[in-house]
């Protein structure tokens, strides 16, 4: 097995692929014991992912999850989040049932992944790329999905360093850009499907860039043991201003959208895994809708008895070196809008082990974090087990989908105003341009003239583009979703 010289205790050798062992056989889990390397500012959990024996005598398998969410990576710009590089994970671990009891195995504690940086845009791109491939090359987790990998140099120089632990790779293609999502995985990925959003921010707001990465949800399917597994990865519109939030309606018909996509593909699936920067907080509606109509469980609302509330926001954390320093001086606490959510299928029990926020503040060596987003890991243990279906709360459904509507309604509204907007800059640069060729232009300024009237030529078409080709499409998106909401919500009014 590979080592790390002054980072592990010796441990014996095992299979390539396979987790170290270390010497124990207590038959129950070993939870947070330490081990610090002395050398490596890196945390290494001796954790034992035991099989448990399950009610009915059976031994239960274990997932281990852990979601990295987008981050910014020093970039010049000062714009939030402008094509921030980024990486989230979800690592799956489980063991077969009736394996029986299992001694301790080491895995690396800290972020499984760094940032994946934009070429030219962010800083310590090389590094990062680098400290992130060698992290997952120690081969201790199994499936591991990364998000904002815009460059396929960067995608492909971590699937040649990881491929012996992780052999089966899939990078989900789409806009300009790139997705930026894809999944690695120690197991075979038997399928894979890409739902992109129909409504994903405006092409002309450049500086903001969601809509150049095409963004969406993905899919992979892994049989794992005798499992089927749906990892679902997604990326939410940002958020760019608190007090005008003019993507809200956006985001959350990206959320009913994903919601939807998970309900109608994870059908026979044993357990459903969704894991990302949803870039909703808790009580938005479009992390109600993930909650109520996909039927997700968030891992933290299960382990916050567990944790320390003063450590619990995954964004602007009072830690991170990228969070800005006035909210640092103010001492306000982070947002939580990264999470690990997860869904048993009907013949599975689910128990959430552990919850945590594994990232230690800063780099190793570096003044700077892993993440402007703090990493999260959650471990379940499931069991075959056969339990009773979830009811569907449908009163909050139905308040969830009138809220939504409420909001679609005054995003169309927007639209017409939009419209008349991008059509009373086009009759008054049309006019400007009129006037230009009309009169005569002065001696010594017809270069400059020629070159304002091709500029007013190309922001006339501009707005006229705007306002009756991307006007509609945006119209439509929007009908779209608000249409498959008022079906739902005349479904469960009348029933």
């Amino acid at each position: 097995m590979r080592t790390i010289a002054n980072a592990m205790p010796k441990m014996h050798s095992t299979k390539r692929g396979q987790s170290p062992i270390y010497h124990t056989t207590i038959p129950i889990s070993i939870k947070d014991l330490l081990y610090r390397a002395a050398l490596v500012d890196v945390i290494y959990d001796t954790r034992g992912m035991l099989s448990m024996p399950s009610d009915n005598g059976s031994a239960a398998a274990h997932c281990h999850l852990l979601y990295i969410s987008p981050l910014s990576l020093g970039c010049p710009f000062r714009v939030q989040k402008f094509l921030f590089p980024a990486v989230s994970a979800v690592e799956v671990f489980i063991r077969k049932p009736g394996q029986g009891a299992l001694t301790g195995c080491y895995y690396p504690e800290p972020a499984e992944t760094r940032g994946i940086p934009i070429p030219l845009v962010c800083k310590n791109r090389k590094e990062r790329i680098k400290a992130i491939a060698e992290t997952l090359s120690f081969g201790w987790y199994d499936v591991v999905c990364l998000q904002e990998v815009w460059s396929n140099k960067d995608y492909f120089f971590i699937k040649d360093t990881v491929t012996n632990v992780l052999p089966f790779s899939h990078y989900f293609h789409s806009g300009v850009m790139g997705s930026g999502i894809c999944i690695f995985s120690k197991y075979p990925i038997q399928d894979t499907f890409f739902h992109q959003w129909p409504l994903n921010g405006y092409i002309h707001k450049i500086h903001h860039a969601d809509w150049f990465g095409g963004k969406g949800v993905g899919l992979c399917k892994l049989t794992v043991d005798n499992y089927t597994v749906h990892v679902y990865s997604a990326h939410l519109h940002a958020v760019y201003n608190q007090n005008f939030d003019e993507y809200e309606a956006h985001r959350i018909l990206q959320a009913y959208d994903t919601a939807q996509f998970i309900s109608l593909t994870s059908e026979g699936a044993d357990l459903v895994i969704l894991a990302g920067d949803l870039n909703t907080e808790p009580g938005d509606l479009a992390y109600k809708l993930m909650l109520n109509v996909a039927g997700l469980v968030d891992s933290f609302l299960v382990a916050e008895r567990m944790l320390n509330a003063d450590k619990h926001g995954t964004c602007q954390s009072l830690c991170n070196s990228y969070t800005p320093s006035n909210l640092v001086k103010k001492k306000i606490p982070g947002v939580r809008i990264d999470y690990i959510m997860y869904h048993p299928g009907s013949k599975l029990k689910v128990v959430l082990q552990d919850y945590r926020l594994p990232l230690p503040d800063r780099v190793q060596d570096r003044s700077f974090s892993y993440s402007d987003h703090e990493a999260v890991e959650a471990t379940i243990a499931i069991s075959e087990k056969k339990v009773e279906g979830t009811e569907v709360d449908i009163v909050e459904r139905q308040n969830i989908f009138k809220d939504c509507l409420v909001i679609l309604n005054h995003a169309l509204d927007r639209l017409k105003t939009h419209k008349t907007v991008y059509l009373l800059f086009a009759i008054i640069l049309s006019a400007l341009l009129i006037m230009s060729l009309v009169f005569e232009t002065p001696k010594g300024y017809l270069v400059l003239f020629n070159i304002a009237r091709a500029v007013m030529s190309i922001l006339i078409f501009v707005c006229l583009l705007l306002a009756f080709i991307w006007n509609n499409m945006e119209r439509n998106a929007i009908l779209a979703g608000k249409l498959a909401i008022e079906v739902g919500l005349t479904k469960y009014s009348e029933s």
